[in-house]
């Protein structure tokens, strides 16, 4: 460059020279036919130098346009070999050729994780064009790579509404049947711009071996906890309808008279029979607290400040914080609205909060946090406590239904919180470290 710069400075200098000369020659001598030959000979050099910018600016614009069509042979088919800008093109040539073949490398790289991925992949455009795809998407579908989302997805209109209508990091569950086989879907999404253009990144990943893994432990769980507390009223009442027929008969098996009976007999059969009682109706309780697990309607969604929600039902529980001497705090964020049931909203709440408060029973300077939050597009509402904590195999188990840590209590709160906030399309997360406090969080 340094070369055709000074070229470019003697080809001005010489036009400059001859110009001055031909202006003095002609205007301070007598030699003014010497001034004529000296103005030609400047007129032929500028003439010269705007045929040389034109060709350095034509061959220019040829280069660049050689580059955007991806042609890297021109600068070797540019006229003359002391051309000092050939070298300057055929070294730009040889970089952008270097970084095509590196650009090419990676996208080679790219598709072929793509396909090795198990998990089905899709990537679309503004206008739904299909730009990336793999074989694990054609085996899910049993479809072609059709260049058009709406054709990938031409037997699944439903599921194609659902995917454009997704929120951006959203996801959702898809089950359909495919030659006799179920097939569960986790689908998530990402969008992303690039070069000033919207993408969307959708993966489908069949999970279910995982759901039925998960489903298994989770029956297992349930009937353990089903058999412990079925056991606990049948075998006494069996065992006292057994000691209470004995009572009855005598030792051949007949039935003993009623004058035969003291005070101390009847009393003995009325007490059987009271607990008896009792236990049928513990088994007709812990039936109803099942059943209403099962019956959770749809919930009726309008729009619901959080903020106010929460107030108020602190103001509600607010002797019972009061009695126990816990310091509340709020770190509510104002304008926060859900769409969600505000009455089994407040059934989620005041049930978390009542934990809260039972769980800070003999703890030391006992505080509750209520914070509230919107991250990743999600709502989320954190009740967190000084407590004691939880272990991690307590953890696991708190949400299963009729599994409770306190001596008096049902197991099916933390159960009936889960299902309210899944009807609502959200989900409740704990986290909970010994000696320290845990965090119940529901993310809408």
């Amino acid at each position: 460059m340094n070369s055709l710069r000074r070229q470019l400075l003697l080809r001005v200098a010489l036009i400059l020279i001859l110009g001055y000369a031909s202006v003095y020659v002609v205007t301070q001598t007598y030699f003014w036919l010497v001034g004529i030959w000296l103005a030609l000979f400047t007129v032929i050099a500028i003439i010269y130098l705007i045929r040389y910018l034109e060709r350095q600016e034509r061959d220019l614009n040829n280069f660049l346009t050689a580059i955007s069509q991806g042609d890297f042979t021109y600068a070797s088919n540019i006229p003359g070999k002391d051309n000092k800008l050939r070298a300057v093109y055929e070294q730009i040539m040889h970089v952008f050729k270097r970084l095509s073949s590196e650009k090419e490398s990676h996208h080679q790289l790219l598709q072929t994780i793509v396909e090795h991925v198990s998990i089905g992949i899709v990537v679309f455009d503004e206008r739904e064009q299909v730009i990336v795809t793999n074989k694990a998407t054609a085996l899910l579908f049993g479809q072609q790579r059709y260049k058009y989302l709406s054709r990938l997805f031409d037997r699944f209109n439903d599921l194609h509404e659902r995917i454009i209508t997704m929120e951006p990091g959203g996801a959702l569950l898809y089950k359909y049947v495919r030659e006799g086989r179920v097939i569960n879907l986790s689908v998530k999404n990402s969008v992303f711009q690039l070069n000033g253009k919207g993408y969307t990144v959708v993966s489908f990943q069949d999970i279910k071996n995982e759901l039925e893994e998960n489903e298994l432990d989770s029956w297992q769980k349930l009937i353990r906890v089903l058999t412990h507390e079925i056991m606990n009223s049948a075998i006494p009442i069996s065992t006292l309808t057994s000691v209470i027929r004995k009572t009855l008969l005598d030792s051949d098996g007949h039935q003993i008279r009623a004058e035969v009976f003291t005070d101390a007999h009847i009393e003995d059969l009325v007490g059987g029979l009271s607990t008896i009682e009792n236990r049928s109706k513990g088994l007709v309780k812990f039936t109803e607290a099942y059943r209403s697990l099962t019956q959770i309607g749809p919930p009726d969604l309008v729009t619901v400040d959080l903020s106010v929600l929460v107030r108020r039902i602190t103001t509600l529980l607010e002797p019972d914080l009061r009695s126990n001497e816990i310091d509340l705090h709020l770190a509510l964020d104002d304008g926060i609205t859900i769409k969600a049931d505000p009455q089994l909203i407040e059934q989620v709440v005041i049930n978390l909060l009542k934990n809260g408060i039972e769980a800070l029973h003999k703890t030391k300077q006992p505080r509750l946090n209520i914070s509230s939050q919107v991250l990743n597009g999600r709502v989320q509402l954190a009740i967190t406590d000084n407590g004691p904590g939880m272990e991690e195999d307590t953890i696991e188990q708190i949400f299963i239904p009729f599994f409770t840590t306190k001596k008096r209590g049902s197991g099916i709160g933390l159960s009936l919180c889960r299902q309210i906030l899944r009807a609502h399309g959200g989900r409740i997360e704990v986290e909970s470290t010994l000696r320290e406090g845990s965090t119940f969080r529901m993310i809408f």
